[in-house]
């Protein structure tokens, strides 16, 4: 099996079921009611299973899991993950650079403009002086995650994102 080739359903329930073994092994307790050095052992083994598999943790990847995992530690499991073992994929200069203007924002009534009108998101979002807002192919807004402010420190604190192929970028509409 490559996880690689599999489409973005099955990739999200095979890192489901990844993390779901490491929990079992600790009995049928959710992951928030382990204890502190099991919840360690939980993540260092899903770790050991991303790298045994050889699967590739993309930014895209990060964000369908963040989407569909919202009360899940996996999110935070992956950024760390590939915060750790990002010897594959080096950022670029200019990657880079764009990480490092980046900066946090609040969205309070910017609108957008999409097919048939405009949106107005609410929440915490990432920011370019040149580029504007980021966001996510075929998301179709700009990118707020379910984590807030503290989701997208912890993308910054990391580096920033590893490339911008799969991004998109969103200007306020005057």
């Amino acid at each position: 099996m490559n996880f690689n080739q599999l489409s973005q359903m099955e990739q999200l329930d095979y890192l489901s079921d990844l993390l779901a073994n490491e929990i079992f092994n600790f009995g049928t307790h959710p992951y928030n009611e382990l204890l502190p050095g099991q919840q360690l052992t939980v993540k260092q083994g899903f770790h050991e299973s991303l790298k045994d598999e050889n699967i590739q943790v993309t930014d895209f990847l990060i964000q369908a899991v963040e989407n569909e995992f919202t009360a899940s530690p996996m999110t935070s499991f992956l950024l760390e993950y590939v915060a750790l073992n990002d010897t594959n994929h080096e950022r670029t200069d200019e990657t880079k650079a764009i990480n490092a203007a980046l900066k946090i924002v609040k969205l309070s009534n910017q609108k957008f403009i999409v097919p048939g009108g405009y949106i107005i998101p609410k929440g915490y979002t990432l920011y370019h002086p040149t580029f504007g807002y980021f966001g996510f192919k075929g998301d179709g807004k700009p990118y707020t995650p379910a984590g807030g402010k503290k989701a997208l420190q912890s993308i910054l604190t990391e580096g920033g994102l590893l490339d911008f192929t799969d991004s998109v970028w969103w200007m306020e509409k005057i």
